[in-house]
This record gives C-alpha cells, sequence and structure tokens, in this order.
C-alpha cells in the first residue's frame, strides 16, 4: 500500500512538471534579470589599460520565434557594466604613485540564441551586436614625488569622458546551457563582447599623453533568472 501511495504522489509531481513545461513552452515572451563578472577584458589597445575586470547587472527581454523553449529565440539584454584596474609604480627614487582606472556604461545587446534538445538541461549557441553609451571614465592617481628636498605628496582624479570618443558597436558571441526549474529557468552564458572599431581621443592633450586605440574587449561569465 505504501509503494503505491509513494508511485501515485512520483507520477503526480511528474504530471504537474510535465504540464508546467508544456504551459511555459506556448509562451513565446519571457522576462528576468541578469548578472554576471568580467574577469578580463581591455579598453586600450595600448599599456595604458591593457587588462581589467568588472561586474554586470540587468535586465532580459526573451521571445521565443516558434513558441518552444527548443530553438530560436531573440534577446533584448539593457544592463549596466563596470570596468576597473589597479596600478601601482614604484617606490622608486624620484618617488611611487598608485592609482585606480575605473569606467562605467550602459549595454544594450540584441542577441540571436538558439537552444539545442527538449531536456531539463538545455545548451544554446548566440550571437548578436552591442551598443554600448559609456557615462564615466576616470583615472585617480595618489603617491609621493621625490627630489633632493624630500618628497610631496600628490592626489589627482582625471575625467577623461567628455574628451575620449566612444566605441559604440560591438560583437557578442557566446556559448551557454539553460537549466529549466519549473516556470522558471537559469541560464548560464560564457561570452565574448568586442568593439568592432578602434577610435582615438577627440582632441589630443596638449604636452601630455594620449589615450588612444580605444577598443573595448570583455570576457563574460553571465547567469540569471527567466520568468
Amino acid at each position: 500500500m505504501k509503494n503505491i501511495t509513494l508511485l501515485s504522489i512520483l507520477l503526480s509531481l511528474v504530471s504537474l512538471d510535465n504540464f508546467a513545461q508544456e504551459s511555459r513552452d506556448t509562451r513565446k515572451w519571457h522576462f528576468g534579470v541578469i548578472a554576471g563578472i568580467q574577469p578580463y577584458g581591455k579598453v586600450f589597445d595600448t599599456n595604458k589599460w591593457k587588462s581589467t575586470s568588472g561586474f554586470l547587472g540587468g535586465l532580459s527581454l526573451q521571445y521565443q520565434v516558434g513558441g518552444k523553449l527548443k530553438g530560436a529565440s531573440v534577446l533584448l539584454q539593457p544592463h549596466w557594466s563596470e570596468l576597473s584596474q589597479m596600478y601601482s609604480d614604484g617606490p622608486h627614487s624620484w618617488g611611487s604613485v598608485e592609482g585606480k582606472w575605473e569606467s562605467e556604461s550602459i549595454h544594450i545587446p540584441l542577441l540571436i540564441r538558439y537552444t539545442i534538445g527538449n531536456g531539463r538541461i538545455r545548451p544554446y549557441v548566440e550571437i548578436g551586436s552591442s551598443f554600448k553609451f559609456r557615462t564615466s571614465l576616470r583615472n585617480r592617481r595618489s603617491g609621493a614625488v621625490c627630489g633632493v628636498i624630500g618628497c610631496t605628496p600628490f592626489a589627482s582624479d582625471i575625467n577623461l569622458q567628455s574628451t575620449t570618443s566612444q566605441d559604440r558597436v560591438g560583437l557578442i558571441a557566446g556559448v551557454g546551457a539553460e537549466v529549466n526549474l519549473w516556470k522558471l529557468s537559469v541560464p548560464i552564458s560564457i561570452r565574448v563582447d568586442e568593439a568592432v572599431g578602434t577610435y582615438k581621443i577627440k582632441d589630443p592633450f596638449p604636452n601630455a599623453q594620449s589615450y588612444s586605440d580605444l577598443k573595448t574587449r570583455t570576457f563574460q561569465i553571465v547567469t540569471g533568472i527567466t520568468f
């Protein structure tokens, strides 16, 4: 009797799960949130900012082309992105310096995703374009300059946002898998976001270094929850 009861419960749960899966399969629109890390990237081709890391977070809107979880879908994922890099030089006879590069931007990627299989875990590939609107680009430094009469401390906060052109358009390619849990799904993607243009600053700084060859590239690990 206990075995029959247990079997009935298991069958009921399977039926409910199948019903939930079929119910979600018929919906073409899905909404969610995303978050991720950018463990490696760069902002300039030169050594002025050749490596960086950061975070991202935002929203996800997904349209299933065939009304099924498998097959093609279109995703719009607007999100905020932060990149930074710490650096230091010294101590030397002339002194020392420590600093931090910081960049923040809003990204609006548009992706085509193709999902394979009908199981609870569905792998996929994705490709698309990314439109970026940088909101901040700063270089903060502090340290000391030393001479024959001693060392003089200094600190600076340079805002490069208005003087540096933006690489607004990029390409995204990635692979991943989606884990389906009733009416929820958890996608996990590994992506590369590569700017397609290299731009120089609008107006070079007189008697100073110019920050040229602006071309952002980031390696991303992105997850989230989709309803």
